[in-house]
């Protein structure tokens, strides 16, 4: 799930508001959403919080949900083919695929909620294991970065194996461990976005990462500068020499970095602070300004600029600040999910990238 929709699906759930909660576990060709997207529907009504199909089936989980939430609690599987069917699963949906739908109160969840929560905001990556079937239905295993576990599968040896998976686990997945069928989960941290410079054009930049639920931090040389009342969105503000940058917002993955000092010696040294800092720098790391200038930048920093982005942001035709931050926020994403940035209309295959965990289900059980 995309950080910012994740975040208010997990405060929706840690507030032990009851109700229940559904999660794509699998899905076979085209669909709106993949593994892992979830929604909340609280007991007080109100509207879920999240959703798994752009409004495809989200009124059909909706009623299921209400059902699990009112009939003694016991989790379910749903599955739902786009393709098939005159209803409203089926004809006129855009997206012709097959979902698989784990449908579960949400009250157990709020303490697995409030964990992975608090994981989030202190950079800490967990793995989230759900029975799917059998004895361990509706349990919930959280296995730490050192292997440490929170919850029950009801099985110790089913334990062990789910949090081996967990580790090798790239994304979100519906697996067979043991003989048991588990949706394993990967919650990493939010991107961190760093923004360089907190002249006025940085303001839309901090607030478009904010809004993607990114952590955005920004560092100047002027604390004078670092006003909380004009960065409402982020996390931190950093009072630190261009030099001494990367050390001081530490370290933190993935990060993205933009530079917009409008000062050619600052932006030098913030960026050699990020690529000198011994770490591997960062998944995005631009500048901005216009090409004769970044050049100038890149060929200062020699060789390790190889991965610097010149001018930053994508070729949008942006002029105003807030269309300078759509820009750069757009190509930080795209480099932060490996994407190329490019027009959809001009690719092929899956607009969606797959990248299963070892033993996932291609094709939701119908």
């Amino acid at each position: 799930m995309a950080a910012a929709e994740l975040d208010r699906v997990l405060a929706a759930l840690a507030g032990g508001q009851g109700g229940a909660a559904a999660t794509v576990v699998a899905v076979a060709g085209s669909a709106y959403r993949r593994p892992g997207a979830r929604a909340a529907y609280p007991a007080g009504g109100g509207g879920p919080v999240g959703t798994l199909a752009g409004g495809c089936v989200d009124a059909d989980v909706a009623a299921c949900a209400a059902e699990v939430a009112s009939a003694g609690g016991r989790p379910r599987l749903v599955q739902l083919d786009l393709a098939a069917g005159d209803g409203d699963w089926g004809w006129g949906a855009g997206c012709p695929g097959a979902l698989e739908v784990f449908v579960e109160p949400a009250g157990p969840l709020a303490a697995v909620a409030a964990e992975v929560a608090a994981a989030r905001a202190g950079g800490r990556r967990l793995v989230l294991a759900t029975g799917l079937a059998g004895p361990a239905l509706g349990r919930h295993l959280l296995v730490g970065p050192g292997g440490e576990r929170q919850g029950s599968l009801g099985d110790a040896g089913l334990e062990a194996q789910a949090a081996a998976a967990g580790a090798r686990a790239p994304a979100a997945a519906a697996v067979t461990v043991g003989g048991h069928r588990l949706f394993v989960e990967p919650f990493d941290p939010p991107p961190r976005l760093v923004v360089c410079g907190a002249g006025p054009d940085a303001e839309p930049l901090v607030g478009a990462g904010a809004a993607l639920g990114w952590r955005v931090e920004v560092v100047d040389h002027g604390p004078a500068r670092l006003d909380p009342a004009r960065f409402p969105g982020a996390a931190r503000l950093v009072a630190a020499r261009p030099e001494a940058a990367a050390a001081a917002v530490g370290r933190w993955r993935p990060t993205a970095v933009v530079v917009m000092s409008h000062h050619l010696e600052r932006d030098g040294a913030y960026l050699a602070s990020f690529l000198a800092s011994g770490e591997p720098p960062p998944a995005y790391l631009a500048v901005l300004g216009p090409r004769p200038r970044a050049a100038r930048l890149a060929a200062r920093l020699g060789p390790v600029a190889g991965g610097l982005r010149a001018p930053a942001g994508l070729d949008l035709g942006a002029e105003t600040p807030e269309e300078v931050a759509l820009s750069i926020a757009a190509e930080a994403l795209a480099a932060l999910r490996g994407a190329g940035g490019g027009p959809l209309c001009g690719g092929h295959g899956p607009v969606h990238r797959r990248t299963p965990a070892a033993g996932a289900a291609q094709r939701p059980a119908m």
